[in-house]
């Protein structure tokens, strides 16, 4: 009777050992990368921001410039068709600085425009990134609050387990069970194998037939090769 209950208390074991390695695995190791690669997004996003910030700022002093060249190109030209000015020499010079100003013009007005749509490209893209990370971090969220149930439920179900191992743990034999213990600091869970058509269900070595009996009459026999007790069913 004791065996029988060994067996049932070593499958209670393996039960909690899975359902741990299966919390372990669901709330410590599933989302960590997802989560990790979902944060390095954020940052991008954010570098992405300041750089658009100080493209606009940088937009912007370019239309103030502008403004103030034009500004420079009419006083300019207002002197030179003011009649003012009669010195040819003079003339000629006005009509220079124009030109030089409207060219000016022109070169700032191709990198203003430039500029401008270099803007208005990043801040679409950026938008394009809000919305994906914004989606993602959604379902990562959603999967996050799945995995926090599956966790709880996995602990749960360990608090149940452990009473179930207390329970039948104090219906053995105490010498028994501390020799099931001794087992399981050198094999592992897994102490007791059971017969199955003469061989042993730990290593698969054909046993003896005299074993056999032996464990049918409650003789507590060990395998010789892999030193699990065995258990007939």
């Amino acid at each position: 009777m004791s065996l029988a209950q060994l067996w049932q208390l070593q499958q209670l074991e393996l039960a909690r050992e899975k359902e741990t390695r299966q919390l372990n695995k669901q709330f410590l190791k599933e989302l960590s990368k997802e989560k990790e690669k979902l944060l390095a997004r954020q940052e991008e996003l954010k570098q992405a921001r300041i750089q658009l910030e100080k493209l606009v700022k940088q937009h912007k002093r370019q239309g103030r410039d502008l403004e103030e060249l034009e500004a420079k190109k009419r006083d300019l030209s207002e002197e030179l068709y003011s009649g003012r000015v009669a010195n040819p020499k003079e003339l000629s010079h006005l009509e220079e600085q124009v030109q030089a100003v409207e060219a000016k013009l022109q070169t700032m007005l191709e990198e203003y425009l430039e500029l401008e749509e270099k803007v208005a490209s990043m801040e679409n893209n950026i938008q394009v990134q809000h919305n994906n990370l914004a989606k993602d971090m959604n379902n990562y969220n959603m999967k996050a609050r799945e995995a926090k149930g599956n966790w709880q439920a996995a602990k749960d179900r360990i608090e149940i387990l452990n009473g179930q191992i207390e329970e039948v743990a104090a219906q053995i034999d105490p010498s028994l069970l501390a020799q099931y213990r001794r087992l399981q600091q050198r094999l592992g869970i897994s102490v007791l194998a059971k017969v199955q058509a003469g061989v042993c269900g730990g290593c698969g070595i054909k046993l003896p037939s005299l074993f056999c009996q032996q464990i049918k009459q409650g003789e507590t026999i060990k395998c010789e090769n892999c030193g699990r007790l065995l258990v007939i069913s």
